[in-house]
C-alpha cells in the first residue's frame, strides 16, 4: 500500500498530489468564485415578444464584468415558446476576459404555419461564417410539431468587443 508521506493517508492511485492534503490548503483569497442562480421570466401580457427578452438578458449580461462560467436553463411552455431562462453563474473576482450574450436564429418563417425550414447546422454555421471573432458555446432547439422554429445561441465575445458594442443604443 502507498501512503503519502506527509499525511499518511492511503493512496489509490500514483497521481499526486494526495487529496487529502490539496484538500487542506485553502484557495487564497484573489482566487474566490461566488455562484449563484438569477431566473428572468418572460411575461407578456398579450404578444410573445422573444427578440426584447433575449435583449433584456444580453444586457443583465453585459453588466456581470466578473462572469466566468454560465449555465443556461430555458423553461418552455406546451407552445414550446420561452417563458423563462435561468443562468446558473460563477463570479470571480478579477474581470473576465470575455462575455457572454444570446442570439436567436429563425429556422422556419411564421410561428402559427412555420414553413420554408432551413438547416439547424446549416444555419449554425452562417452564424459562426458571420460572426469569427465570437466563441460558439450551445444552442437550444424550440420545435412545434416536431418541426424546429428557431434555436437559442449563447455565445463568448471578447470583452473589448462587448464594451464597444455596449456603446451603441440597443434594438
Amino acid at each position: 500500500m502507498l501512503r503519502c508521506p506527509q499525511c499518511g493517508s492511503l493512496l489509490q492511485t500514483l497521481d499526486l498530489p494526495c487529496p487529502v492534503c490539496v484538500a487542506e490548503v485553502a484557495p487564497p483569497p484573489d482566487d474566490l468564485k461566488h455562484t449563484f442562480s438569477k431566473t428572468f421570466q418572460n411575461r407578456t401580457a398579450y404578444q410573445y415578444r422573444p427578440d426584447a427578452f433575449v435583449t433584456t438578458l444580453n444586457r443583465w449580461l453585459m453588466e456581470q464584468r466578473t462572469l466566468e462560467r454560465l449555465g443556461v436553463n430555458i423553461h418552455l411552455d406546451r407552445q414550446a415558446l420561452v417563458r423563462g431562462v435561468t443562468l446558473d453563474c460563477t463570479s470571480g473576482s478579477e474581470p473576465a476576459t470575455a462575455a457572454f450574450q444570446f442570439a436567436r436564429i429563425p429556422l422556419a418563417k411564421g410561428i402559427v404555419f412555420a414553413r420554408n425550414h432551413q438547416d439547424l447546422g446549416q444555419a449554425l454555421n452562417a452564424w459562426v461564417e458571420m460572426h469569427p471573432q465570437f466563441r460558439r458555446l450551445n444552442n437550444w432547439v424550440m420545435s412545434m410539431n416536431g418541426r424546429p422554429v428557431e434555436t437559442w445561441l449563447l455565445y463568448a465575445m471578447p470583452r473589448v468587443v462587448a464594451d464597444a458594442e455596449s456603446d451603441a443604443p440597443w434594438s
